[in-house]
């Protein structure tokens, strides 16, 4: 079991229930399961290797969590 499966079974589970509340927003998981999907496969695109370094640099906000899952589903697809 990784990280990623926390995600995975959440959204298999609960989908509908909150995973992130931020100034006001609600996301649940499955809304973050789809963002950090769409990021994964970008990242994927823009040619990033297993090994590379990704970084984000940004003020508190929930794409820390989105970005964080995305590069290790990344490493997952890369894998495969």
């Amino acid at each position: 079991m990784n990280t990623v499966d926390f995600l995975n079974i959440a959204t298999a589970i609960v989908p509908d229930r909150d995973c992130v509340v931020f100034e006001g927003k609600r996301f649940s998981y499955a809304q973050i399961n789809q963002r950090v999907n769409r990021l994964a496969n970008a990242l994927l695109k823009l040619g990033t290797k297993k090994g590379d370094r990704v970084a984000i640099l940004q003020v508190n906000c929930p794409q820390y969590l989105e970005t964080y899952y995305a590069v290790e589903k990344r490493e997952l697809f890369l894998s495969r």
